[in-house]
């Protein structure tokens, strides 16, 4: 479960924390934006490379490492997993030797972004915006 998984909420400009069940999107304190600290200890103990490598490419393949805790109601078009691309001529533009690009709208579905199919799952209780310029 999810409170496993995660030990708490922390912002990341003053170090408040909060409890993992917190309705927060934002730190009560200065504003600042809030950070999700992970219990690594509990996740090693059921995600391995060799789990994660047997699951299918997409968003889903992370479910453990993700802040949710319901897999049953995942509705998915297998998102996700779209490839990284190369960009030389625009790496060279801005003297970045290796500046890779990830084509999002090559995903079967309108959350073209991977986020926003996490938070469709967070039963309304956040919004995301997305740049698709």
């Amino acid at each position: 479960m999810t409170g496993e998984r995660l030990k708490a909420i922390e912002c990341v400009k003053c170090s408040s924390t909060y409890v993992v069940d917190s309705k927060l999107y934002s730190c009560n304190r200065c504003g600042g934006i809030l950070e999700v600290l992970y219990n690594y200890d509990v996740i090693v103990e059921s995600v391995s490379r060799k789990i994660l490598e047997s699951r299918r490419d997409g968003v889903w393949k992370y479910f453990d490492l993700l802040p949710l805790d319901r897999r049953q109601a995942v509705i998915s078009l297998s998102e996700g997993g779209t490839e990284l691309t190369r960009s030389k001529r625009l790496g060279e533009e801005y003297w970045l030797k290796n500046l890779y690009i990830k084509d999002e709208t090559r995903n079967p579905s309108s959350l073209k972004v991977p986020l926003e199919d996490v938070a469709s799952h967070l039963n309304g209780s956040g919004f995301m915006i997305s740049d698709y310029g």
